[in-house]
């Protein structure tokens, strides 16, 4: 079967079946939510092939929502939620006359891990039942890799040209009813990591190399705040990963903070930060006072210990 799943009027999961929580685990989560984990999750910025202009359809369909149900405690809660993000409040205060109702035919660009993190094209197919009002029946179909689309009739939507799309099951997939089988892990290129990343990728060269030479390459996408990292195999072939901007400067040694390597530093640093200049100044305050109270801190316990050793008064 194809993957397929249920949510309630504020996009709660309330159903999915075997092969949903195959391909996208995060519906078997307490609380699972469609438009929080679209919207908010670095690791859906990083599945949606540009993942901005799916970020502005599903404000489309909050906007809707909005409309049709104003007094909903529950979705002004969502509302609120997205709009704080500082990567996703910028796209509720553009276009605010759009509204959609689903994403009913809509082909997506993804890039799964279950299926290697190859970019693949699935089709959305909505329906509503009639006995359990405001909720969305969603079944996702293959569309294989053909980039072909065409704009839907007065829409403004990207849909599924009928007569030149067919719905075939998922290949290599435990649960397809083809009789294909798995193909090999994806070799991904460092030009294709730079692709899922966006147009605004900008490369890490020098980060790249003082972590792992040649082998390793690294590309930040400055608005989802995340680094696509290609890493290269002894057999040649690349595959890559992709981690938050905060994490990867956790891992950097503290000789990247200086050098030829501070642009670079910096451009990640700046990514883990607010949008806005006011509001990023703000934080770099805030982180700079815990810096020094953990200098003031360190300086202590090394007081402290050089007194219990009677080394101070050589240190």
């Amino acid at each position: 079967p194809n993957p397929a799943y249920l949510t309630d009027r504020v996009w709660n999961i309330i159903g999915y079946n075997a092969a949903m929580a195959a391909l996208w685990p995060w519906v078997r989560e307490p609380g699972a939510n469609l438009i929080r984990w679209a919207m908010l999750s670095p690791e859906a910025r990083f599945q949606y092939v540009d993942w901005n202009h799916h970020a502005a359809e599903y404000i489309k369909l909050l906007r809707y929502a909005s409309t049709r149900y104003p007094h909903d405690a529950d979705l002004s809660k969502l509302i609120t939620d997205v709009k704080a993000d500082p990567v996703c409040g910028r796209f509720w205060d553009t276009d605010v006359a759009a509204v959609s109702e689903s994403r009913d035919g809509h082909l997506f660009k993804m890039a799964l891990p279950s299926m290697g993190n190859q970019p693949i094209e699935v089709i959305s197919h909505v329906l509503f039942p009639a006995s359990l009002p405001g909720a969305r029946a969603t079944v996702i179909t293959w569309a294989g890799t053909d980039e072909d689309t065409t704009p839907a009739a007065g829409s403004g939507q990207s849909s599924v040209r009928g007569t030149e799309r067919t719905v075939a099951p998922w290949p290599g997939m435990p649960f397809a009813t083809s009789e294909r089988t798995a193909s090999p892990r994806l070799a991904a290129t460092p030009e294709e990591a730079v692709a899922l990343a966006g147009p605004r990728a900008v490369r890490l060269p020098l980060l790249s190399t003082l972590l792992g030479g040649d082998g390793c390459h690294l590309v930040l996408e400055p608005e989802a705040g995340s680094v696509i990292r290609s890493t290269r195999h002894a057999d040649g072939q690349w595959d890559f990963s992709e981690t938050s901007a905060a994490d990867l400067l956790r891992r950097l040694p503290a000789t990247a903070a200086t050098g030829d390597t501070l642009p670079e530093y910096k451009r990640l640093l700046r990514a883990t930060l607010p949008d806005d200049p006011a509001e990023a100044a703000r934080a770099c305050g805030t982180q700079l006072q815990e810096a020094r109270d953990r200098m003031g801190a360190l300086a202590q316990v090394r007081g402290e210990l050089l007194v219990g050793t009677g080394a101070s008064r050589t240190a």
